[in-house]
């Protein structure tokens, strides 16, 4: 990994090399979980020192399909990595195609470039190389050095690119391309798309550089970072997953890699090395990580049906309007609970809020989808099965016509003294019935707020501001404060929430701030929580914060369900 015939026969060779991976690979893609991302493919040992990676890339031709699938049943995702544009002479077939090669390979003198158009290469890679490497049951491959097109850029060249990719591709695995700018540019402006070819870019060093006469690091040239930032937003825009791979020892440029990163929904790992090993671990994992692959458009694999399907009942209970007038209310919220409950057992347990002039109908009634991505996700692995209460901050069918803000902040109280009490008395929650407020101080662990819009600034208000010691993980969708709200005095609370809850020992585990970038509430939101940031040190982003962002997303249940999607990928994780 580096920066920077006869036709008819090669029908039938792909022909055959479809067929062999359907065989091996069936038609699942591999699912999508959230996480931290590491480069290894210098490592040729075990594989436990990558277990504080979801996903890792490693050479899987040295791995065994045993390793391979203890580590996958943990729950981490694994990529090999094929080389396709050039040859290594420490490979044990490297005297088999080095005929083939096209030049020596600039800064790496044990490579050379290969000519990716002969059809013996296409017929190893497709046939032997790959197929190989499937029988170890990887989630996907990381191909590298397409940026021979880079250096040769010929029709031949570019075609037994196109032909490789898309063949690869048609194993149904995930492919991410390393680098190859030049190829996706061209492989677009003729087709309009890079979907048959790629499903997510690792691009390498659009924040760091090497000097090649000693190795040392430094940083990227502006105009080669102006380049690839252009090049990775640009894909990434179409729904490709972006991943960066840095190389430095500077802890202050690896954090401003982490925060681009976190804000424009990348994964990136830092190496201090260029071998990529496991020695460079110790040090990586004290850098801000990514903690999320995100998507812009909700996988279709969740709104499927499938069979085990959570149910949805409705909780009544009572309150007060907690106001100067304290009258009594009667109230309602809808319950979700995942496929299989079992009131023996033990649940996390979310409360997930409404926008302004809905009720406790919008999540789950309004939108049963909704409940369609529950089920699915949990099925999948994505979420831990979770309780889901839908609850509404207004006191009554008529009061959800009042415009009085109000409601987010005085919310607070129905909160703790009678939704969660009556929630947690009859749900199986880890407070198990004892709905003390010593207990459910206790279990503030398995405890999630989000919401939309005003929901959102509810989530800041009644959950996050006023009740603290009962949630230890965040998700407000969309706004922050409203827009005519004081921006500074709102970072100040909630830069003392969290200072407060330190010192009485409440940690935040996680909050997911989420919102479009062309949302109404996405400037507000962005600038207060920007600001947070800069002011305490204890909303460290990818390890306990991030800011999702969907280019182009708007006030919409189209986000908030992608909001929830990535919400619950990382709650009650930790």
């Amino acid at each position: 990994m580096k920066w920077g015939a006869n036709h008819n026969k090669l029908l039938l060779l792909c022909g055959i090399f479809l067929q062999v991976l359907i065989l091996l690979t069936g038609c699942g893609s591999a699912s999508e979980e959230p996480g931290t991302y590491g480069v290894f493919i210098g490592s040729t040992s075990d594989m436990s020192f990558l277990s504080d990676y979801d996903t890792v890339v490693i050479d899987a031709q040295y791995y065994s399909q045993e390793q391979i699938d203890a580590f996958r049943k943990e729950g981490h995702r694994v990529y090999s990595y094929i080389n396709v544009g050039s040859l290594e002479n420490f490979r044990d077939y490297y005297d088999d195609y080095k005929d083939l090669s096209l030049g020596v390979y600039e800064h790496w003198e044990d490579e050379v470039w290969i000519d990716v158009s002969d059809t013996r290469w296409q017929e190893f890679i497709l046939n032997i190389l790959a197929p190989s490497l499937l029988e170890k049951d990887i989630d996907g491959f990381f191909v590298d050095n397409c940026d021979v097109y880079y250096n040769y850029k010929e029709e031949r060249i570019f075609q037994g690119l196109c032909n490789i990719m898309k063949s690869l591709k048609a194993t149904k695995k995930k492919i991410i391309i390393n680098g190859g700018d030049n190829f996706l540019y061209d492989y677009y402006d003729r087709y309009g798309n890079c979907s048959d070819v790629v499903t997510g870019i690792n691009q390498e060093c659009v924040f760091t550089a090497v000097n090649w006469d000693d190795n040392s690091f430094t940083r990227a040239e502006a105009e080669d970072h102006e380049y690839f930032t252009e090049y990775i937003e640009k894909f990434g825009k179409m729904g490709i997953k972006i991943y960066l791979l840095e190389y430095t020892t500077d802890e202050a440029l690896a954090a401003e890699i982490q925060d681009y990163c976190s804000a424009n929904g990348f994964s990136c790992y830092i190496a201090d090395s260029l071998e990529l090993t496991e020695k460079e671990k110790s040090k990586n994992v004290c850098w801000r990580q990514t903690q999320m692959e995100y998507v812009f458009e909700m996988p279709q694999a969740m709104l499927e049906d499938t069979d085990k399907k959570g149910t949805v009942e409705l909780l009544e209970y009572d309150s007060k309007t907690y106001d100067d007038e304290n009258r009594d209310l009667h109230k309602a919220a809808w319950v979700y609970l995942p496929y299989g409950y079992d009131e023996n057992e033990k649940y996390d347990i979310l409360y997930l809020l409404h926008g302004g002039g809905y009720t406790q109908d919008w999540w789950l009634k309004l939108f049963p989808e909704t409940v369609t991505i529950l089920d699915n996700m949990i099925a999948q692995g994505l979420s831990k099965p979770v309780i889901v209460v839908t609850p509404t901050f207004y006191h009554d069918e008529d009061d959800k016509n009042s415009n009085d803000e109000s409601r987010c902040e005085n919310f607070r109280f129905e909160l703790r003294n009678d939704l969660i009490p009556a929630v947690e008395s009859k749900y199986a929650g880890y407070s198990k019935g004892d709905v003390s407020e010593k207990n459910l101080i206790a279990t503030r662990d398995h405890r999630a707020f989000a919401g939309l819009s005003l929901g959102s600034m509810t989530t800041y208000r009644a959950a996050f501001y006023n009740n603290f010691d009962l949630f230890a993980y965040y998700g407000p969708f969309s706004g922050c404060c409203g827009p005519f709200g004081d921006h500074d005095k709102e970072v100040e609370r909630i830069c003392k929430t969290l200072a407060d809850g330190k010192a009485q020992g409440y940690d935040l585990k996680f909050m997911l701030c989420c919102n479009g970038d062309k949302d109404i509430a996405f400037e507000e939101h962005k600038d207060i929580m920007g600001k947070a940031v800069e002011k305490t040190d204890l909303l460290v982003p990818g390890e306990n914060y991030d800011f999702f962002i969907i280019p182009g997303g708007v006030h919409d249940m189209k986000a908030w369900e992608l909001h929830l999607y990535h919400a619950l990928q990382v709650f009650f994780k930790k």
